[in-house]
């Protein structure tokens, strides 16, 4: 058995065990190998313990537990192993940056990892959506990138200064529930003929100090918008941006998408415009807002980012 087909193997009685127990002989026997030397090769491949991998996996299938079913907490922690609401809450919250209730009320929880496959090929002959890439798991693809001139626009909407929580899941919903969407897009003359009425997340200001950032909630409209008040609105000067389309499960898209865009910016000569930056989620219809309202979870997000040639490409 080729050493991919072994780690598959591993990885399909992980996963039939996950909620009981993990028996170290079985693992042996299957792995074809001794298991302490068997789980230096896994941390190597996957660029995490087994032991590691394990608990995530738990925490993640806690998440669904969560959302579609009516267990109680508690009964849910014993189901992976915690013998209390208060440790399992206290791991929970590590690994997704909000309590086991919180995912009981909607919000997203970040920090999922799904089930890892060896198979080059998933059960439809497709070629799989993920590559290890240095121990990390890149479970998201970039389908398309184009670099551009860009602008110049307004970003209009409204801000809030944070750290990467849930607080960015909130906000949205909030900005939803005001109708903050209607009044823009009620100022049909400012919104742009060249570009779609799309929703933006916008990210600027970043502080390394403490990590948190300005994050705006609006849509692009011309330079000349007036900026309704108790909104914001920050000028989008024109400049060269990578335009890049980011397929795969919500979450991981979020997770992966920064990777991505600057590896492809690289093998094709460019690299971050520092002096430009901004880091801009926008939401179309057609590719994530129609298809997640279907239910569907394989969702394509764009991203804006202004880049420059590299030095040595632009000699």
């Amino acid at each position: 058995m080729e050493c991919y087909e072994r780690m598959e193997a591993v990885i399909s009685y992980l996963e039939e065990n996950i909620a009981g127990e993990v028996q170290p002989d079985a693992l042996a026997k299957i792995a074809g190998c001794p298991i302490g030397i068997f789980q230096r090769i896994f941390s190597f491949m996957l660029g995490m313990t087994m032991s590691d991998y394990i608990r995530r996996r738990r925490l993640t299938l806690a998440v669904t537990d969560l959302q579609h079913g009516d267990e109680k907490v508690i009964d849910i922690a014993l189901k992976y192993g915690y013998d209390s609401h208060a440790s399992f809450t206290r791991a929970f919250k590590d690994q997704h940056g909000i309590s086991p209730s919180s995912v009981r009320e909607g919000l997203l929880a970040t920090g999922c990892l799904s089930r890892i496959s060896f198979q080059p090929l998933d059960e439809l002959g497709n070629e799989q959506t993920y590559r290890m890439e240095k121990g990390r798991r890149i479970m998201s693809k970039l389908t398309k990138i184009e670099f551009v001139n860009y602008g110049p626009y307004k970003i209009v909407g409204k801000e809030i200064r944070t750290p990467i929580s849930p607080n960015i899941q909130k906000f949205w919903g909030q900005c939803f529930e005001e109708g903050m969407y209607d009044k823009l897009l009620a100022m049909k003359a400012y919104i742009p003929t060249d570009i779609l009425d799309d929703y933006v997340g916008y990210f600027r200001e970043y502080d390394g100090a403490d990590e948190s950032f300005t994050y705006v909630v609006g849509m692009f409209m011309n330079p000349d918008t007036p900026v309704p008040e108790g909104y914001v609105g920050y000028d989008i000067p024109e400049t060269l941006i990578a335009k890049a389309w980011i397929q795969g499960e919500e979450v991981e898209i979020y997770n992966n998408a920064y990777f991505l865009i600057t590896e492809a910016m690289q093998q094709n000569g460019y690299e971050v415009d520092w002096e430009q930056f901004y880091w801009c989620e926008v939401y179309t219809d057609a590719r994530f807002g129609i298809p997640k309202s279907q239910g569907e979870t394989c969702l394509t997000l764009d991203y804006y980012m202004p880049c420059k040639k590299t030095a040595c490409s632009a000699i």
